[in-house]
């Protein structure tokens, strides 16, 4: 039978939520609302039985019990007590009930979609951390204040300008998360680090900016791969936006891209195309290709673990190779195809990007920042991968960081996602060189 490594408690991106918002006549709102929040308040206090029981065909092949509840402790491992149910919305898509649980614990929300089909059967689960409205920071050295990333869509993203006091024309930096859907904060646990960057950098006088990624804001309905979708619609149009704001807001300040994670590998492509951006600092990114560093990563995971035997692992591996040459493999030819949960568009979106020449032939300075701790993006294979393609280039500086994982905060020491369940922030060592190197440039 086949088996795949579960490593996030998110089925694959569906259909992205249409504008309309007209209830189909099929459902009955007050009974959406109430098994929402029922499936929702079930979860929170570890009762999981009769969330599965509802699911479809499709997700029950997915996503079993036994995956649901090891997911859902990991998710909530560091957040605290459950409180209540803070907020439950719903809204309508041609094919679906999506309904919007967010739960509140100590120290940060947690959302819940649950995607309905007309027979009220789940026929998708999303979960994330949700930032749940908190008071902006003001203080003797900066004040923040709420701002919206317009696009072309009617989807504006929500974000926070922060602006360091007494200075009038400061360096501003737009900050660039890593994959899969995070809020403006990056939050991870109970951790925000993205949060700790912005405060820490402008209490030495830099600006910056920072935004809901477009599937945090606005999730996907369903579990079908969205078609035709590019990293360009995923990610980097919405940076172009958040650059154009800067630009309008502080049009005498020189302006860098922060990129944490795939952030850090797309920051070349992002300086490239927007030649607006006066320099890079790369958290923990890579000049490799995303399914390599995929592999890897599951190479790891199946190494570490003890729950499946030597040949299921072996199985496994096999499946996760085969994906990695099939996403190499894709033409234009297979964009009715979908590798890893996501479409081939997005694969060649992706692929058709050369980071180490764009990374080569860029004149701006750049940063390279690294934590020898890290389990996921590593210093032998992608931070040598950086060196090896940037050696002797004089606009590029590198560092590595003893005992930091990918957050740039303290390491645990344990080599799973279990690492940033514990709260901390990013080492003040790492905002401080930032600082540095960006004013003095």
């Amino acid at each position: 039978m086949k088996k795949t490594l579960a490593l996030f408690l998110v089925l694959a991106l569906g259909l992205a939520l249409p504008g309309c918002n007209s209830k189909p006549p099929v459902y009955d709102e007050a009974k959406l609302i109430e098994l929402g929040r029922g499936y929702a308040e079930n979860m929170a206090v570890g009762e999981f039985t009769p969330v599965v029981q509802a699911f479809n065909a499709t997700v029950a092949k997915s996503l079993t019990q036994e995956t649901l509840a090891s997911s859902w402790t990991s998710v909530v491992g560091s957040v605290g007590a459950y409180q209540s149910v803070y907020e439950t919305t719903v809204s309508y898509s041609t094919d679906y009930a999506v309904v919007l649980v967010i739960l509140q614990y100590e120290s940060s929300g947690i959302q819940i979609k649950f995607t309905f089909e007309g027979d009220y059967k789940i026929a998708g689960l999303w979960t994330n951390y949700y930032t749940i409205e908190m008071p902006l920071v003001s203080n003797s050295s900066f004040e923040e204040r709420k701002i919206q990333i317009s696009t072309k869509t009617d989807q504006p993203l929500d974000g926070i300008f922060t602006m360091p006091l007494g200075i009038e024309h400061p360096p501003v930096v737009i900050f660039v998360q890593g994959s899969g859907q995070s809020d403006l904060n990056e939050s991870m646990g109970g951790n925000k680090p993205f949060r700790d960057l912005a405060h820490g950098l402008a209490a030495q006088g830099i600006a910056s900016i920072r935004y809901n990624k477009r599937f945090y804001q606005y999730p996907p309905a369903g579990t079908e791969a969205i078609a035709g979708l590019t990293v360009q619609q995923e990610v980097t149009d919405d940076v172009a936006n958040a650059i154009q704001l800067a630009k309008e807001m502080l049009p005498e300040s020189t302006l860098y891209i922060v990129g944490h994670s795939m952030g850090g590998m797309l920051a070349p492509y992002i300086a490239t195309v927007n030649p607006q951006v006066n320099g890079i600092v790369i958290l923990a990114g890579t000049p490799r290709k995303l399914e390599d560093v995929m592999l890897d990563q599951t190479i790891d995971a199946l190494a570490a673990s003890t729950e499946y035997t030597d040949s299921e692992k072996a199985e496994m591996l096999a499946q996760s190779k085969a994906e990695a040459a099939k996403i190499k493999a894709l033409t234009i030819a297979d964009l009715a195809a979908t590798v890893s949960g996501q479409p081939a568009s997005y694969w060649l979106s992706l692929n058709a990007i050369d980071t180490v020449k764009l990374a080569v032939d860029l004149q701006i300075p750049i940063s390279i920042l690294q934590g020898d701790a890290d389990f996921q993006v590593k210093v032998e294979t992608d931070f040598a991968a950086w060196q090896k393609c940037l050696d002797g280039h004089a606009n590029v500086q590198f560092k590595v960081y003893e005992g930091l994982n990918h957050l740039f905060m303290p390491t645990s020491g344990a080599k799973d996602g279990s690492d940033y369940n514990i709260a901390s922030n990013v080492s003040q060592t790492v905002i401080d060189d930032i600082a540095a190197w960006i004013n003095g440039q």
